[in-house]
Parts: C-alpha cells; sequence; structure tokens
C-alpha cells in the first residue's frame, strides 16, 4: 500500500470553488530498455478522440460534507505527449521531428477513458494518516503505425487500474492521481511498442 506525503490544500475550499478541476498531467517514463534497436526514424502523429467523454471523478468521503467533482486532464493529447516521453527514453527507435523525415509513423484514437478517485476520511492516526485513497480506471485506445501513408499494423490496446492508498492530513490528492494515472499508462504503453517491435522483427 502506498503512502503520500506531499502538502496539499484543504479539500473543502478547491472542491466548492469548482466545478469541474483541471488537472496538468506529465507523464513520467521510465526509460526502457531493449534487447534490439531499429535504425526506423518513427514520428508520433495525431491522436484523436471518439467522444468528449475523457474525464474522472473525485469522491470525498466522510467528512461533514461529502464532495463529488469531475476532473479533467490538461494537456488534452497528454496519451500522444506520453507516447513520445516513453519513446524518446527508450532505445528502441530514434524519434522523428516531422512526419516528412520520418521512417514509420504512429497515430491513435483515445476511444475510452474513465478514472474514479474516492478519497475516505479516516479517523486520525498516531502517525498523522487521515484520508485512504481508491483508485479504479481504465483506458482504451486504437493505435496504427503507417509506413509511406500505407497503415501497416494497427494495435488495440487498453489497460486499467484497481489501487488504493493513504495520505497524510492536506496530502495532495492530485499528485495521487498523478502517480496513479502513470501506473495505468505504462503498461498500455509498454505493450503498444512491444506489439510494433515484434511485428517489425517478423518483416
Amino acid at each position: 500500500m502506498k503512502v503520500f506525503k506531499n502538502l496539499i490544500p484543504i479539500l473543502l475550499i478547491t472542491f466548492v470553488s469548482c466545478s469541474a478541476i483541471k488537472l496538468t498531467y506529465d507523464y513520467k517514463s521510465r526509460s526502457l530498455t531493449w534487447p534490439r534497436s531499429y535504425n526506423l526514424r518513427i514520428f508520433v502523429g495525431e491522436f484523436r478522440e471518439t467522444s468528449d467523454s475523457v474525464f474522472g471523478e473525485m469522491e470525498l468521503i466522510g467528512t461533514e460534507h461529502n464532495l463529488k467533482n469531475v476532473f479533467v486532464i490538461e494537456p488534452r493529447d497528454f496519451l500522444r505527449r506520453a507516447f513520445i516521453k516513453e519513446i524518446q527514453n527508450s532505445n528502441l527507435f530514434p524519434l522523428a521531428q516531422s512526419e516528412e523525415e520520418a521512417d514509420i509513423v504512429l497515430r491513435g484514437t483515445l476511444d475510452k477513458f474513465y478514472m474514479n478517485f474516492r478519497i475516505h476520511k479516516m479517523p486520525q492516526q498516531p502517525n498523522g494518516l487521515e484520508y485512504k485513497f481508491y483508485t479504479e480506471g481504465w483506458i482504451k485506445a486504437t493505435m496504427y503505425v503507417y509506413q509511406k501513408d500505407q497503415l501497416i499494423h494497427k494495435i488495440d490496446a487498453k489497460s486499467q487500474i484497481k489501487d488504493k492508498g493513504e495520505m497524510f492530513l492536506f496530502g495532495h490528492w492530485e499528485d495521487a492521481v498523478r502517480d496513479e494515472l502513470d501506473r495505468m499508462l505504462q503498461p498500455m504503453i509498454f505493450a503498444v511498442m512491444d506489439s510494433i517491435e515484434n511485428f517489425l522483427s517478423r518483416r
């Protein structure tokens, strides 16, 4: 079980003051090392969304006034940025700066995304812990690999998370959500990169 010690503003003020919270998110890559590298420059192109229902919900339970708020992730192309960051920090492909100079192009469609983040107030503990959190979320995307404007590989990618942890008094819930987003996206991004590597190795 994870424990978060970061500072946070008072929850009641934060959640009552706005109807939807913008959560800025910057994916943390793992600097993966692959057994083989390809001298194929890859460009990460457009990522579309099939709907505007890309959001999460935060719930605070067990206080005098239980709260529920929607949060939206900024920037909206967070998934594309996550792929770019993971490819940059791996040895699998060199990253092209434009589609014109690329040997292969990766595009995607974000089909489904949702996260529910529930915070439960609990009696204060001797070590200062006051909140438990529970995370449930899922993401589904379709990825396309192009070479010379021809579709050569399609990947149905998905991942989900079901997790729990603890936060100290005034612990920053946004930081906990960002960590959970990393944990949910990392296996999906790895699976996509692994699928591309396997496909190219058989060609």
